[in-house]
């Protein structure tokens, strides 16, 4: 659907959808778009919305939320919950592919995704999966041709785990490390429900174990069982707030020897408890 509103541009275009109820329980995608705006493009809302997901193409747009001021440019990614005031904007020209979503978690795993960012605006290192994950499905909404709610559900589903780590709580060496450490810490991702020992580590890239932890130490600040302990916490996080899952299975899911064990890690590294951070999560607007 064509989409004429003060501040967007000729082919900006919207689809608005309707999930059927037996896929609420996962997300569901609202409405998406694609805008071409200019200096004349203004959105400012009190709250009562569900989470907006904005993929800049081109230019610059302007943020206000949670009393800061952001930009965000050219294959950058604005989330925030809209449940909130916000106010978003266009000081010259800019484009921008959108989705809104919904879902048990959707709020969330929104506020848990910008707290470990930092804020709201995301610099994600697997943009261009991003990109290709959302531009096809939305124009093609937007033209009327039909995708299934569980395939959107999918792809809202795999846009927020591609997010996920923006904004790690540790260096990410990956742009600029050695090879040995993006590959031993690519290994830890791909064996995170496992335990791994530092020989392990060091034998997947052919170094010695002395060797190997004093080159991880000083490309990243962290020794690599302390990394690994990071992620899987990290991990541990999301599936706190967007599943139902016990404390003992997510101690199990992530390989900790027992339960015990996982909520005295989790606690060291976060100062609450893994249910308190639950519920401080369900207490968020």
């Amino acid at each position: 659907m064509i989409w004429k509103e003060k501040g967007l541009l000729k082919n900006s275009t919207i689809c608005f959808l309707q999930p059927y109820d037996n896929v609420s329980e996962y997300y569901t995608l609202l409405t998406c778009g694609s805008f071409f705006c200019n200096q004349d493009y203004s959105v400012k809302k009190e709250g009562g919305r569900p989470p907006l997901l904005m993929y800049i193409t081109a230019g610059t747009l302007r943020l206000t939320y949670r009393g800061l001021s952001h930009s965000a440019g050219q294959n950058e990614i604005i989330l925030i919950s809209c449940a909130e005031r916000h106010h978003y904007y266009c000081t010259d020209q800019c484009s921008f592919l959108f989705f809104t979503f919904n879902g048990s978690n959707a709020v969330n795993i929104t506020n848990l995704l910008i707290e470990q960012n930092g804020g709201p605006v995301f610099h994600p290192s697997q943009v261009s999966e991003i990109y290709q994950a959302i531009s096809a499905p939305i124009l093609n909404l937007c033209y009327q041709e039909q995708i299934s709610d569980m395939e959107l559900s999918i792809l809202v589903y795999t846009v927020l785990c591609k997010m996920k780590d923006c904004g790690s709580h540790f260096p990410n060496p990956a742009s600029t490390g050695s090879l040995a450490v993006t590959s031993s810490i690519q290994y830890m991702k791909n064996h995170i429900r496992e335990s791994i020992s530092l020989k392990e580590l060091a034998g997947h890239v052919n170094l010695t174990p002395c060797y190997f932890a004093h080159l991880f130490k000083k490309e990243t600040e962290y020794t690599p069982i302390e990394y690994f302990s990071c992620l899987k916490l990290n991990q541990a996080k999301l599936i706190l707030a967007t599943t139902d899952s016990t404390i003992t299975e997510i101690s199990e899911l992530l390989g900790y020897s027992s339960t015990s064990s996982f909520i005295n890690a989790f606690k060291s590294r976060n100062g609450i408890s893994p249910q308190k951070y639950r519920q401080k999560l369900l207490l968020r607007p």
